[in-house]
């Protein structure tokens, strides 16, 4: 979408918003740039998110490794 048409849109759509008919809704400006300023941003939210899962991972095997150290470690405390 060029700036032409960004421009063009904005300029059709009326500052608090209209309905034409029961079925037609022009969005206001604030939440047409509201929209295209959240799919701008959208693939950051999704790596963030991937990043974030990903590490989650790595945390719940670090601790399950060292829950398994420390209860083998406790048991051969006992044994001996």
């Amino acid at each position: 979408m060029t700036f032409q048409n960004i421009t063009t849109i904005l300029n059709l759509v009326p500052g608090n918003g209209r309905v034409l008919s029961n079925i037609d809704f022009f969005p206001t400006k604030h939440e047409f740039i509201d929209y295209a300023i959240s799919k701008t941003i959208e693939p950051y939210k999704e790596v963030t998110t991937r990043l974030i899962s990903i590490i989650n991972e790595d945390a719940y095997k670090r601790k399950e490794r060292l829950v398994e150290s420390l209860c083998q470690l406790i048991k051969e405390e006992i044994v001996q």
